[in-house]
């Protein structure tokens, strides 16, 4: 009962007409569906919806499945928004135990032509390579953000007819081991569909179907911005579109071309493409801007473009970060207003120069980061780690500050972004062969700390300045209970 007693706290208690709550553990048919009633099935839950919307139904922490009591498809014929309550909310539309056939997950539109909407968030899909996750109809409207699909045979099937305004938005979500995101295809040109991809993942797509992991045919546009592709069966990106742009994408290690773009208005800007085994780029008519292309492929090669080794940190193993001696890195310029793939504030002065840029590619490097795969947070008790980046062998000098990251202040390496009276020196460390070190470090204090925000920077040798040292970037780690 803990968890619905720290909910009714942090949210409303009254189940309003656009508002539903459900809970797979905790939930029970028949019930109000409030937070502190929740309901146990989300079929239950829009089958109580009325009107055109738009409607919420916020779903806890568990697992919902045929073997929990869902029916699925989950057929939606209102504006809807599923939002999960924590990052453990599963949607496992996987065949139960000797049962066959394919599953959908989520019907969106009865009749096929509707103008609904539907967002998902929060939520991590599970599906079998015969399953698909969500069908579309006509002119409905797909948002994702911070969801996960794994497994599936399509994410978004293509619709059956000629629609005129179908759009699909994916922000800070991944696609892993799926045959197929989606191929958006429409006959109508001047029809307004586009497809969206925001700082999202495709890992090893592609593999259970042919053709390209996302391919768009005559449809007004696709736009990826600050996203991963890479391990996809066939070709990472194929259109034929009005209008498609890359901009700011890491596009490695694919079976077939990194990007194969026929329309003469297609452009890649800003990102890194290696590695792809049919060529890193064919056609791309309107041009290649300011983008690392490892093989030199592709026509119309802009200004800015950059035929080299990208220099990850360990490809063999998907950490597509960049190493110090990256040509990637700082190489355009600065925009304090763009994100990278992990969410982080691009122009970071990544090569120790004072003059903050932003580089090529989806995952802004940084000499000071955590180690891969670690968030933000540090549970109480816990030793934190932090990884630091830059030349072999030079040394960097850890500060620490209790209050956190604050505004700039100027000095004559830089930017120092801790309190100025209250940063202090606990760790003088340097750097090996491979340009990364890790430390770690003890976290020290009792309950009072949990909610805490601790601020870390170093001052790094540098050989880029006249004062032989420079300000790395800053990271902020949030104190959890444990």
């Amino acid at each position: 009962m803990l968890r619905l007693a720290l909910l009714a706290l942090l949210l409303p208690t009254a189940a309003h007409a656009d508002e539903l709550w459900v809970d797979p553990v905790l939930g029970s048919f028949g019930a109000t569906g409030t937070v502190t009633d929740p309901i146990m099935t989300v079929g239950e839950a829009i089958g109580r919806l009325a009107g055109t919307g738009p409607h919420i139904i916020w779903m806890g922490e568990g697992t919902y499945s045929v073997a929990g009591g869902e029916v699925f498809p989950w057929t939606v014929g209102l504006d809807l928004s599923l939002r999960g309550l924590s990052d453990q909310v599963v949607v496992d539309v996987r065949a139960v135990s000797g049962a066959v056939g394919a599953q959908t997950a989520i019907q969106l539109g009865v009749p096929a032509t509707c103008s609904h909407t539907l967002g998902l968030d929060s939520l991590q899909f599970l599906g079998d390579y015969n399953d698909d996750a969500v069908r579309v109809c006509e002119e409905g409207h797909l948002r994702t953000s911070h969801c996960s699909f794994f497994g599936f045979g399509w994410v978004v099937p293509s619709p059956p007819h000629v629609g005129a305004g179908r759009e699909l938005e994916f922000v800070d979500t991944r696609f892993e081991r799926v045959g197929d995101v989606t191929h958006t295809t429409w006959v109508n040109t001047l029809a307004p569909n586009f497809a969206h991809s925001l700082r999202c993942s495709f890992i090893d797509c592609g593999s259970t179907c042919t053709g390209d992991m996302w391919y768009g045919q005559r449809t007004s546009g696709v736009y990826f911005e600050d996203c991963l592709v890479t391990g996809t069966g066939g070709g990472a990106f194929s259109a034929a579109c009005s209008a498609d742009w890359i901009t700011g994408c890491t596009i490695v290690g694919n079976a077939g071309y990194g990007a194969y773009i026929v329309s003469s208005y297609g452009e890649i800007h800003d990102s890194i493409l290696a590695d792809n085994q049919s060529g890193d780029v064919q056609y791309a008519g309107g041009g290649v801007h300011a983008s690392l292309v490892k093989d030199g492929s592709g026509y119309h090669h802009g200004p800015g473009v950059i035929v080299a080794d990208p220099r990850f940190v360990d490809a063999a193993s998907g950490d597509y970060r960049l190493r110090f001696d990256s040509p990637a890195i700082d190489a355009l310029p600065a925009d304090p207003q763009r994100l990278d793939l992990r969410g982080l504030p691009r122009a970071v002065d990544g090569d120790l120069d004072l003059l903050p840029a932003n580089d090529m590619g989806a995952i802004e490097f940084r000499t000071l980061d955590r180690p891969r795969g670690l968030a933000f947070d540090v549970p109480l008790g816990q030793p934190y780690d932090l990884e630091f980046a830059g030349p072999a062998f030079t040394f960097t000098q850890l500060l620490f500050a209790r209050d956190g990251v604050t505004g700039p202040t100027a000095t004559p390496f830089g930017s120092l972004l801790l309190p100025p009276g209250g940063a202090s020196r606990i760790a003088l460390l340097q750097i090996g062969a491979s340009g990364r070190r890790t430390t770690s470090v003890p976290l020290v204090g009792g309950p009072s700390l949990i909610g805490t925000q601790l601020g870390f920077q170093a001052l790094h040798r540098s050989t880029q300045t006249s004062a032989g040292a420079a300000f790395t970037n800053a990271v902020e780690l949030v104190v959890v209970a444990p």
